[in-house]
């Protein structure tokens, strides 16, 4: 590591240590890890994980972040044939998931931040009786991903004001049935 690159690297949200990760165009281009100006993405605060009313059922990850049942099914190896109930629960919860990203696109505009979006898809899903399944599933801390710019996938909601005009957020709701969708900023500065 090259010295004094630790003291320059912005701390690991989780464990408070210097990253050690390094943006790749960064290293191609032999920049200083003080001096990456094409890296302008820094963590931000995170807020606590918001809480679950005990009424809601919870999935086998909600309390320790590891799913125990998922990874050893036999949905794992195999394509399930849906019977008509799984086929029309499965309507209700797409229909549910498709409700919560159209209330969290309502609130998208300059200035928000992500960590909103995030409050917006709890409330929504709590409010229809739902875990949001992103929440603590290996840890994750936030109700959903959502990855503006420069980060790739599964980003964590948190306090950056990320939107402004060009700016794209990809936004991955999970209701047991992954939902994506594509927003470009500048098209909501005219709402």
């Amino acid at each position: 590591m090259e010295k004094g690159a630790s003291e320059a690297s912005p701390p690991c949200a989780r464990c408070g240590k210097p990253a050690q990760l390094q943006c790749p165009k960064c290293v191609e281009l032999k920049l200083p890890r003080e001096n990456a100006a094409f890296c302008p993405l820094r963590p931000h605060p995170i807020s606590k994980m918001r809480v679950v009313p005990d009424e809601i059922e919870k999935p086998d990850w909600a309390l320790d972040g590891i799913p125990k049942i998922e990874p050893d099914s036999d949905l794992q190896k195999r394509v399930e044939i849906k019977t008509p109930d799984l086929i029309e629960r499965m309507r209700v919860t797409c229909r549910i998931a498709r409700e919560v990203l159209d209330a969290a696109a309502r609130v998208i505009k300059p200035g928000i931040t992500t960590d909103e979006i995030d409050r917006v898809v709890h409330e929504e899903t709590i409010a229809r009786g739902g875990y949001p399944s992103p929440l603590n599933y290996y840890f994750f801390p936030k109700s959903c991903c959502t990855s503006v710019n420069e980060v790739i996938c599964h980003g964590i909601p948190d306090a950056r004001s990320y939107l402004n005009l060009h700016t794209k957020l990809i936004f991955h709701l999970s209701s047991d049935n992954d939902l994506f969708s594509a927003f470009l900023e500048c098209c909501f500065s005219h709402c």
